[in-house]
C-alpha cells in the first residue's frame, strides 16, 4: 500500500507518529519523575500513572455528541487543539515557586490533557472505521504503527541521552529537564492536531430512532458485541498481566542493571518495527483470532525462557543473555500482534451503525482490564513473594502467567474468525 498517494491516508500516518512523539515525551517515567520533584506520594503517583485509562471514559461523550449528528473530524479536531496547550501549562509549572499547589496545578492539567483528548479519540475511531476498507485494515495501521514505534524508539534513546547528559553536567537543572520534555511535546501535539485537519470529514451512521441510553443498552443484549468486548477485555488483561512484571524480574532479581534493561526494550522495539507489516498482511488475510492464537503461544515460549534464566547460575552471563535476547524478540512480535489486533477487532467485527456507542464502549472495556490485569498481577505477585525462595517464587507467578495465556488461546479459538463476523 502506497498511502503517499493518498493524502488523508498520509497525514493519518504522520498524525500517529506525531501522537506517538508526544506521548514518548510525556507518559511513563517523565511524568513520575516530574511529580516526585514536585513533591508526589506513591499514592498521587498511582492516581497519576490511572489518568490516561481514566479518560477514556470521555469516549462515550464523544458518542452521545456523533450520535446528535455532530460530525467525528470537527469534534476530533477541536478536541485535539483544545488539549494540547495543558502540556505547555505543565511544562510553566517548573517556573513557579516550588508549593502545595504546583502538585496540583500538574494533576489538573494532566487530568484535563487526558479527559479533552480522549474525545479526540472517541471520534477518530468511528472517523477511521468509516474512511478505512475492511479488507486493508491490517496492512494500513500496520504501517502506521510501524512509523510510530520507529519514531518512539528514537526519541526513548534521544531522551535518554539527553537526561543523562543533562543530569551529568548540569545536575542543578532539576524540573527545568522535564519542562523542556513537554515543552516539545506541547510543539508535536500542535502538529498532530494539525494533520487531523488535512483528512476526509466522513459520514457516520446514526440511529437517530432511539435516546442515547437506549442505544447503550444494546451492548447488554445482543450476543455478538457481548462477544467482542469480552474477547477484546480479556486479551488486554493477559497482556498487562503478564509482561509489566518481566522488567521488574530483571532489575530485582537478575540485577542487570537499567542500562542492559534499556537495550533489551530496544531489542524487543527493533523485532516489533521488523515483523509488524507481516503481522498486518497476514491479518488482512487470516483474520484476528488466528493471530491472537499465534501471539498467545510466542508469550508462553517467550515466559518459559525466562522462567529458564531463574535456574541459570549467574556466572553464565553469555547463556542468560541469549536467552533474554531471544525472549525479548519474541516479546516484541507478540507486542506488534496484540498492539495490531487491539485497533482492529473494534474496527473490523463491530457494526457501523452506531459504531460511536460500540467503540466507545470496546475502549472503555479495554482500559478497564488492562486495570484490573496490572492489580491482579500486583495482587498475585504479593503473594507469590511470600515463598521464602526467590527462584520459586518467581517461577510461581510467570507459570499463572503461562496459565492465563492459555486461557486467552482456548477464548479465540472458541470464537469464530473475525473476517466471518456478519452484522
Amino acid at each position: 500500500m502506497n498511502f503517499q498517494t493518498d493524502k488523508s491516508k498520509k497525514f493519518i500516518i504522520y498524525g500517529g507518529t506525531a501522537c506517538a512523539i508526544m506521548d514518548t515525551l510525556v507518559v511513563g517515567p517523565t511524568i513520575l519523575a516530574y511529580a516526585l520533584i514536585l513533591g508526589a506520594s506513591p499514592i498521587l503517583l498511582g492516581f497519576i500513572s490511572a489518568i490516561p485509562y481514566l479518560g477514556n471514559l470521555m469516549h462515550l461523550l464523544a458518542a452521545y455528541l456523533i450520535e446528535k449528528g455532530k460530525s467525528v473530524k470537527q469534534i476530533s479536531v477541536i478536541s485535539a487543539f483544545a488539549s494540547r496547550p495543558f502540556y505547555l501549562f505543565i511544562a510553566l509549572i517548573a517556573l513557579l515557586p516550588k508549593n502545595k499547589y504546583s502538585l496540583f496545578l500538574l494533576i489538573l492539567f494532566l487530568l484535563c490533557a487526558y479527559l479533552i483528548g480522549a474525545i479526540s479519540g472517541g471520534a477518530w475511531l468511528p472517523w477511521m472505521k468509516m474512511l478505512i476498507n475492511k479488507n486493508e485494515l491490517g496492512t494500513f495501521f500496520s504501517i502506521r504503527f510501524k512509523y510510530m514505534m520507529i519514531a518512539k524508539t528514537i526519541v526513548f534513546i534521544l531522551v535518554y541521552l539527553f537526561l543523562t547528559a543533562v543530569k551529568h553536567y548540569y545536575p542543578d537543572f532539576g524540573m527545568y529537564i522535564y519542562s523542556v520534555l513537554f515543552l516539545l511535546a506541547f510543539i508535536v501535539g500542535i502538529y498532530g492536531a494539525y494533520t487531523l485537519t488535512q483528512v476526509e470529514d466522513t459520514h457516520i451512521i446514526a440511529d437517530k430512532d432511539n435516546m442515547f441510553f437506549t442505544k447503550f443498552k444494546k451492548l447488554f443484549t445482543e450476543k455478538s458485541i457481548k462477544t467482542v468486548l469480552s474477547k477484546l477485555g480479556y486479551l488486554n488483561f493477559v497482556v498487562n498481566f503478564a509482561t509489566p512484571f518481566i522488567g521488574i524480574y530483571l532489575l530485582q532479581s537478575l540485577k542487570i542493571g537499567l542500562n542492559n534493561v534499556i537495550l533489551l526494550t530496544l531489542i524487543n522495539q527493533l523485532s516489533y518495527i521488523s515483523i509488524i507489516n507481516i503481522v498486518g498482511k497476514h491479518e488482512d488475510e487470516k483474520g484476528s483470532d488466528c493471530l491472537v492464537r499465534k501471539a498467545m503461544l510466542t508469550l508462553i515460549l517467550s515466559l518459559v525462557l525466562i522462567i529458564t534464566t531463574i535456574y541459570i547460575p549467574t556466572t553464565n552471563i553469555v547463556k542468560i543473555s541469549l536467552f533474554l535476547f531471544i525472549a525479548h524478540i519474541l516479546i516484541g512480535l507478540f507486542t506488534a500482534v496484540t498492539n495490531l489486533v487491539n485497533n482492529n477487532i473494534p474496527l473490523r467485527e463491530l457494526p457501523d451503525k452506531m459504531s460511536s456507542i460500540y467503540l466507545a464502549s470496546a475502549t472503555i472495556a479495554k482500559a478497564i482490564m488492562t486495570a484490573i490485569g496490572s492489580i491482579s498481577a500486583g495482587f498475585i505477585f504479593a503473594i507469590c513473594t511470600k515463598i521464602p525462595n526467590v527462584q520459586v517464587h518467581w517461577t510461581l507467578f510467570f507459570l499463572i502467567s503461562i496459565f492465563i495465556s492459555l486461557l486467552c488461546f482456548i477464548m479465540y479459538k472458541k470464537t469464530p474468525n473475525a473476517k466471518s463476523n456478519n452484522f
